[in-house]
């Protein structure tokens, strides 16, 4: 076999030359060195098969509507090209077109991003057959239709779809297509596109400001009420004390625990910036309670009680001992967790004292179910320690509706999906047999090759290769 020399390879130092004339090298050098000359060469060779670059797709389209290579499966005959460039021509809108092998989308990872990158290169109304997948954008309605028409009309034929697009395209006015970049705004069509901007922008400011105002007025409600909670607790320390003779070991590390929740708490009221921020109080309190609940019974001779929700009437009650029947106005009874007090209450036909907090433009007190929104995370950090009780608790109150959605408890989202009680899932799409979409939204919002986010598009269109 004759090797092929290469004649980009760099001379050899002088040195080297005079080496030859001491010393032949051994066959199997030679072989070594043919294999490492060789093994470049297929690699170019393999690089120059390839499909062309993007970069030579723009450009070639920059100076003719239509780029067209006769290795695509969907290939076009030049007479059908040159058609297509007299009908875009005649159009006066700019449509560029590009007909490619399936290897330029498995470089640029797929026909979208083919579309992409030239519409973001070429702007205007861009659209391809890479492979046998058919599409156009930029991504906005008018696009999108008129792809997805030209392909339903005229598959399998990729010279009718291409020329029903343009068509389509020229009859719907490829300004409003490409998202107003073919044509340039008047000075009245500007000073409207002010004053509309103007006007939101005022709306936006003013609506931005009723809700600063509103959180403000929220977050002073809620900061009020767990500060109520906190000095109760701190009260509840200062009768115990650390050295106190009767507790052991235990009983002054319960107390400890007690003191530091203390602490928590009131570091937690001081952080305060918004009234999510009182789950993170309240937790604190619990444990607290809790502890002072073991100090009392170690104090008494007795052993540290079960570890329960606090007393659903008033969480500042501390733990419950037992579970009673309730059933809030008009709703149907279910068991909650009572302390002593309160259980003793209900067994004797009466209603026991809730924890009532301001609710309403009056600011009258009401008990916390029947609160506003902004004490859902009040509510929630008393019984966070006892995994998702609090909804089934709270069903048939004003505050029950609130727990289908998610309840922040120190600033982490445990309940899953949006605000709404949606799954928060993206949307799908299928990109075979035709449909030419893909789910997720348009890109950017307004349909510009400008704005692209990263997220998904729908890019009118098809493929050729489906049913």
């Amino acid at each position: 076999m004759t090797v092929p020399r290469s004649t980009s390879r760099p001379p050899l130092p002088a040195g080297r030359y005079r080496a030859r004339r001491r010393f032949v090298l051994p066959r199997w050098a030679l072989l070594l060195a043919v294999l490492a000359a060789l093994l470049p060469l297929g690699g170019v060779a393999a690089a120059t098969t390839t499909a062309p670059k993007l970069d030579a797709v723009v450009a070639a389209l920059r100076a003719d509507p239509v780029y067209n290579d006769p290795a695509a499966p969907q290939a076009l005959s030049p007479a059908e090209a040159n058609q297509l460039r007299d009908q875009i021509r005649a159009s006066g809108e700019p449509i560029r077109i590009a007909v490619l092998p399936q290897s330029v989308a498995a470089a640029a990872g797929s026909p979208d991003n083919v579309v992409t990158a030239l519409g973001r290169s070429l702007g205007g109304v861009v659209a391809v057959v890479v492979g046998t997948a058919f599409r156009a954008g930029p991504s906005n309605a008018v696009v999108t239709e008129a792809a997805d028409n030209a392909f339903n009309d005229h598959r399998p034929d990729t010279f009718a779809v291409l020329s029903g697009f343009v068509s389509n395209i020229d009859d719907a006015g490829a300004a409003a297509a490409a998202g107003g970049t073919s044509r340039g705004v008047g000075w009245g069509g500007l000073i409207v596109l002010l004053v509309i901007v103007a006007v939101v922008a005022v709306v936006a400011y003013l609506l931005l400001r009723r809700a600063r105002r509103i959180s403000a007025a929220r977050l002073a409600e809620v900061r009020a009420v767990v500060d109520e909670d906190v000095t109760e607790f701190g009260e509840r320390l200062a009768g115990l004390d650390l050295n106190d003779p009767r507790l052991d070991d235990a009983g002054r590390a319960d107390l400890a625990t007690a003191l530091t929740a203390y602490d928590r708490s009131k570091f937690a009221v001081a952080a305060m910036r918004r009234p999510q921020d009182a789950a993170a109080v309240t937790t604190a309190l619990e444990d607290g309670r809790y502890a002072v609940s073991c100090v009392t019974a170690r104090l008494a001779g007795e052993p540290a009680p079960e570890r329960r929700p606090p007393c659903f009437f008033d969480p500042r009650h501390g733990p419950s001992t037992e579970d009673v029947s309730w059933a809030p106005d008009g709703g149907a009874p279910r068991p909650v967790p009572a302390c002593r007090a309160c259980a003793i209450a209900v067994a004797e036909g009466m209603l026991p004292a809730a924890r009532e907090v301001p609710a309403g433009v009056d600011g009258e007190r009401v008990p916390y179910w029947q609160a506003g929104r902004q004490y859902a995370p009040y509510a929630g950090g008393y019984f966070a320690s006892f995994g998702n009780v609090l909804p089934a608790l709270m069903i048939g109150t004003m505050m029950g509706s609130m727990f289908h959605s998610p309840v922040v408890i120190n600033n982490v989202d445990n309940g899953g999906g949006d605000a709404a009680g949606n799954d928060g899932g993206w949307g799908g799409g299928d990109w075979g047999g035709g449909s030419g979409g893909f789910g997720g939204g348009d890109l950017g919002g307004g349909g510009g090759w400008g704005d692209f986010g990263g997220g998904g598009g729908d890019f009118g269109g098809g493929d050729f290769g489906g049913n």
